[in-house]
């Protein structure tokens, strides 16, 4: 989200509107004991253009049938780029989203994901853009890849302005 705070900052103009969401629309604890207040559930995400799943340390915990019918439906919707941040990219592919895709995840699952998802192509890459679907490792990766994916749409210049804000 920091980099998109950024962009609209450094912009002077809204580029970017996100929301946080959880499977119930109740609060999450984080990996580090944070808990999250999400804005809605994820069955009311509403008009989006881009999914990012967040998960950490303990995936297992995170899945659910009633994930993989929110997440199934959304990836349904036309124009939707759908991704994760870290782990993440676990629960994509158990929902059956990275079939055919090339994607990454932390280093400590690369090769659970493998074995548990031979169809999903993984990758031990930093982030990987491939088509509709975007990954990235966690932690600074996601940072790089938000920059990646800022600098495609709108350039170094305010690339370069926010990484000089992030000191990255």
């Amino acid at each position: 989200i920091e980099p998109l705070r950024m962009a609209n900052r450094n912009s002077g103009r809204e580029l970017y509107r996100w929301s946080v969401l959880t499977i119930d629309g109740l609060p999450e604890k984080a990996s580090n004991g944070l808990e999250i207040t999400p804005d809605n559930s994820i069955e009311k995400a509403g008009d989006i253009d881009t999914l990012l799943v967040c998960s950490g340390a303990d995936v297992g915990e995170a899945w659910s049938r009633q994930l993989q019918f929110a997440l199934r439906r959304i990836a349904k919707r036309s124009n939707i780029r759908i991704g994760a941040l870290c782990t993440g990219s676990y629960l994509l592919a158990r929902a059956g989203l990275l079939d055919g895709y090339k994607c990454t995840i932390h280093w400590e699952n690369i090769a659970s994901l493998r074995e548990d998802f031979p169809e999903v192509r993984v990758s031990d890459d930093l982030f990987i853009i491939d088509r509709d679907r975007i990954t990235s490792a966690g932690g600074q990766a996601s940072m790089d890849m938000m920059l990646k994916l800022l600098n495609d749409r709108h350039g170094n210049k305010l690339v370069t302005h926010i990484s000089e804000q992030f000191m990255c």
